[in-house]
């Protein structure tokens, strides 16, 4: 089996699994998306729209070595989110 085409198999199988489930899996160009929308949404930027609010609230960016992962936030009654 080439590389090529196991590479292939994998990427139908894992949009496969995104058509039943599009909450856990975001396709490469939306989650840069995210990632650049909460980039430019800083808290020293005055105007932000709905969305960024949204985006805010739930995902955070987290940066590992020279490249940017999103992360989702967590909600715990008993642990503040820390903020930077």
């Amino acid at each position: 089996m080439s590389v090529t085409s196991a590479e292939e198999k994998f990427t139908r199988e894992l949009f496969k699994r995104y058509e039943v489930n599009e909450k856990y899996l975001i396709p490469k160009t939306q989650y840069y998306d995210i990632i650049d929308s909460i980039k430019s949404a800083a808290p020293g930027v005055d105007k932000k729209s709905r969305n960024d609010y949204y985006l805010m609230s739930r995902y955070d960016v987290l940066l590992c070595g020279d490249v940017w992962k999103l992360i989702k936030k967590h909600n715990s009654p008993t642990k503040p989110h820390c903020t930077s």
